[in-house]
């Protein structure tokens, strides 16, 4: 009759094995070098402002032709504009001015795969806010 194999199984032990030496801790980061200083805060508190004077008073409405002569020199010069350019002429943000566009409160040409607005479509839609408000 043959014998049976005897298979051992061999267990790791019950605990985790300790180092007996710490772990060497990390050096400490080097302390940066000061940068040298432009303006002594002397120098700053010294220095007057210069003062801010409105064009128009500040509680009188605009004119009625704000779109067209207060625009940017950009928007009277450039004929279309990137959605970021046309975010940053509104004040607005990139996804806002999707959004917008999407709406159809923003009109936008379509060249090849870049969607540019137009100037004209710019100052139109200032316009049309204007006159909701």
């Amino acid at each position: 009759m043959p014998r049976a194999a005897v298979v051992t199984i061999i267990r790791p032990p019950a605990r985790p094995v300790r180092v007996s030496a710490p772990l060497p801790r990390p050096a400490p980061p080097t302390p940066r070098k000061a940068r040298p200083r432009t303006q002594t805060s002397t120098q700053a508190r010294t220095h007057a402002p210069t003062p801010i004077t409105p064009a128009t008073p500040v509680n009188s409405p605009p004119p009625d032709d704000f779109v067209d002569d207060a625009l940017p020199a950009a928007l009277q010069t450039k004929l279309l504009f990137s959605v970021t350019e046309a975010a940053r002429l509104l004040s607005l943000s990139r996804s806002k001015v999707y959004a917008l566009v999407r709406d159809g409160r923003l009109r936008h040409v379509d060249i090849d795969a870049a969607m540019r607005i137009a100037a004209q479509d710019l100052a139109a839609f200032i316009r049309d806010l204007r006159a909701a408000s």
